[in-house]
């Protein structure tokens, strides 16, 4: 079976298949017949991918976890595949018909939550999300390195959709400071910036929040920070006639109870993203300047 890859038709139904529930990016193959596919998903608790192939019999799965093992052959849907070889480490494969059959099978797999996890498959919680979160982002960059400009912000792209997608699915599709509820517009704002930050910082879920454009783009330039009670601090080179205009107003605050990580980011932000009188800030500030021309001179 090792011998034979897997034709390009097969390719994409499994990839179709896995990224329909939940296993939405493709990992390193395990061999040519085996694919890999992890999952982004803040949703998910239990296995962290899913290795899928196909023989004259059907789509295959290899289960890590004697107890998935068991729920997808009571299901009726799988039955045991009979192969010369499987993933090591794996258990079992098991065995389904046709593409439909795949389907809610993979969506049995995204939704189990084994009761002791399998060594292979690391357990979920915050951790493990943010620990999805880097593999996706190191497995989506790995062909592009930080020696051009161009590619530093390839990167950055990827990792931010990475966490936009993901804070989209946490968050409800809201931003976090106005309740604005339009998906298409918001952004997945890093709180330490992606330029100080490690990769690890970068995709960790403490450091971001979900803002639309406006919050975003003055959160960023540093002209509004928020204390560790999530209360909306103004920078001095904010006008009121300018904070009016934006909407901006002393009662906004951040819509959810801040985590301790969060607050830490937060500290570094304020010391040295916002901006403030005397350029307390690495931003720093002149406020006799006005802050279009302020922000101009950057």
């Amino acid at each position: 079976m090792s011998d034979i890859q897997l034709n390009s038709q097969v390719v994409n139904d499994l990839t179709r298949a896995a990224k329909d529930n939940g296993f939405d990016y493709e990992l390193p193959s395990i061999s040519a017949r085996w694919l890999r596919f992890g999952s982004s998903s803040p949703l998910m608790h239990g296995v962290s991918f899913v290795d899928l192939s196909h023989n004259d019999d059907g789509y295959l799965i290899a289960v890590y976890d004697d107890e998935l093992r068991h729920v997808l052959l009571d299901s009726q849907r799988a039955r045991p595949a009979f192969l010369p070889e499987i993933p090591a480490s794996a258990l079992d494969v098991v065995c389904v018909r046709d593409i439909k059959q795949l389907q809610e099978s993979l969506q049995t797999v995204f939704a189990f939550v084994p009761d002791s996890p399998h060594p292979s498959q690391p357990q979920r919680g915050r951790e493990f999300k943010e620990s999805g979160l880097l593999n996706q982002f190191h497995a989506d960059t790995c062909q592009l390195s930080d020696h051009t400009e161009a590619e530093r912000m390839v990167k950055q792209r990827i990792g931010q959709n990475i966490l936009r997608e993901a804070l989209l699915k946490q968050e409800g599709g809201q931003c976090m400071v106005t309740g604005l509820a339009i998906p298409e517009l918001l952004v997945a704002s890093h709180i330490k910036p992606w330029r100080d930050a490690t990769d690890e910082e970068r995709l960790c879920l403490d450091n971001v929040f979900l803002l639309a454009p406006h919050i975003d783009s003055l959160f960023d330039k540093g002209l509004i920070t928020f204390d560790d009670d999530g209360q909306m601090l103004c920078s001095p080179l904010l006008s009121e006639e300018s904070k009016q205009i934006l909407g901006l107003r002393k009662d906004m605050h951040i819509l959810k109870p801040l985590t301790a990580g969060n607050r830490k980011f937060l500290k570094y932000h304020r010391e040295n993203i916002y901006m403030t009188v005397g350029g307390s800030g690495r931003c720093g500030a002149c406020p006799a300047r006005g802050v279009g021309a302020y922000l101009r001179s950057k």
